[in-house]
């Protein structure tokens, strides 16, 4: 699996990103806004496939958690990483 990037995301705006190989800003904020201009609001997505790229997601609350990753990866792999991504971000989060 090749993790291009974590982000948490709210309807049109990006809160925090972390990339996990070498990316310009430009293509970062290329990927996360295409998107914003993907996903349907609403509406409920487990994942979104683009050329470029493969977009695994999961609502939490009024944010979307998610997880940028190439197409070659395996989904399977990717929505366990995305399950374990989301238990952190909840455990951080309740903490303080």
């Amino acid at each position: 699996m090749v993790a291009l990037s974590a982000a948490v995301v709210t309807p049109g705006k990006t809160l925090l990103a972390r990339q996990f190989v070498e990316m310009t800003r430009l293509r970062v904020d290329g990927l996360l806004s295409a998107f914003h201009s993907l996903v349907d609001v609403g509406r409920d997505h487990a994942f979104i496939e683009t050329e470029a790229a493969r977009y695994v997601c999961q609502p939490m609350e009024s944010l979307h958690l998610l997880l940028v990753t190439d197409k070659s990866s395996n989904i399977f792999e990717d929505l366990g990483t995305l399950q374990l991504l989301a238990t952190i971000v909840q455990d951080c989060c309740q903490a303080r």
